[in-house]
């Protein structure tokens, strides 16, 4: 779904990409996906069996240099693993893996292929490059203002309507934590982001993850109470299990004043002047997936500019830290290393 919706659109965006050959676990997958790709891209598969048409050969092919990766969260590490052993570098969807114990063992593992093979290997956080965060991140930035709190309220049900309700791997549960894994990742990407942009990094977190509905297994929902290395608390709520909340909210309160963003287009902000009199101002940006921005950012790091820290293996690696330490939090204060 990703990589047909997504993954494939933003390669043809980047000029510097070029797309040789796509990969499915069936020949009738890989063999759709390379067809709507278009002249020239090859297909590789695993069933049925070849002997060379299979992921092997194809990371054997010196004309590859990079592989994009969009498969169910308990797939990717898999073939994230074989990429870099192969010396390939990688564009791999958030979250960077299922579990940080999984996501160390790739570092380390991507740590030394780095240094023998010249290979990157980013993770794709395409809401970190939303125009409203950015602009937001931006304001705080120039504000040079003390954070005394902020707060994060993120609410959108997941009910059998929806498109991702119905995928088999997220249904499943076949990796830690469900939807609450596959989406809430995003928005605390988001926070982090939002949160630096003021000097600041979250150091502990209490919280509970809870089941609120039944055909959300094993969590649909997070409510935090954080705080950062420079004692600012605030709070953390995340649901996909509650049918009559919608929204996206985050406010990041200053002593200069408040930066909001509300959905994800729309920054507001009341701010105080030099004079002290607080001016109110609401922007309204054009909406961008971000999908194509990680594909222009990795491209452009293959070619030699420095890589984007939006979509750092740092970066992934501290998001996915979070939310475990909120998921084993049980009300208990957990430090963040």
């Amino acid at each position: 779904m990703f990589a047909t919706g997504e993954h494939l659109p933003a390669i043809r965006s980047v000029s510097n990409l070029s797309l040789k050959a796509v990969y499915s676990r069936s020949q009738k997958s890989a063999e759709a996906l390379a067809k709507m790709a278009g002249d020239g891209v090859e297909a590789y598969f695993e069933i049925p069996s070849t002997a060379d048409r299979n992921l092997d050969v194809l990371l054997a092919r010196c004309d590859i240099e990079a592989v994009s990766v969009a498969v169910s969260i308990s797939k990717s590490p898999d073939l994230i693993r074989k990429s870099l052993e192969a010396g390939k570098s990688v564009l791999s969807e958030k979250p960077i893996a299922p579990t940080v114990s999984i996501a160390q063992d790739l570092v380390e593992l991507y740590n030394k292929q780095r240094q023998a093979k010249q290979i990157l290997w980013a993770v794709g956080e395409n809401f970190r490059f939303w125009n409203s965060i950015n602009r937001a991140a931006g304001i705080i930035r120039k504000l040079e203002a003390t954070i005394l709190t902020f707060r994060c309220e993120i609410y959108h049900f997941i009910g059998v309507e929806d498109k991702y309700f119905h995928s088999d791997w997220r249904q499943a549960a076949s990796h830690p934590a469900g939807f609450v894994l596959d989406a809430c990742i995003h928005f605390i990407a988001i926070l982090r982001f939002l949160l630096a942009a003021g000097g600041h990094t979250i150091a502990t977190t209490s919280a509970h993850a809870t089941m609120l509905d039944p055909a959300l297994p094993p969590v649909d929902s997070v409510f935090a109470v954080l705080q950062t290395d420079k004692a600012a608390s605030g709070t953390f709520r995340f649901s996909v299990g509650i049918p009559f909340l919608d929204g996206i909210d985050y406010d990041i309160v200053t002593d200069m004043g408040i930066v909001s963003v509300r959905g994800p287009t729309v920054v507001t902000t009341q701010l105080k002047d030099d004079a002290g009199k607080v001016i109110e101002d609401k922007f309204e940006d054009d909406m961008t997936f971000g999908v194509p921005d990680e594909f222009a950012a990795f491209g452009a790091a293959l070619n030699g500019v420095k890589l984007d820290s939006r979509i750092s293996v740092e970066e992934a690696m501290a998001d996915l830290k979070l939310l475990e330490a909120m998921l084993r939090s049980n009300g208990h204060n957990v430090q963040l290393g």
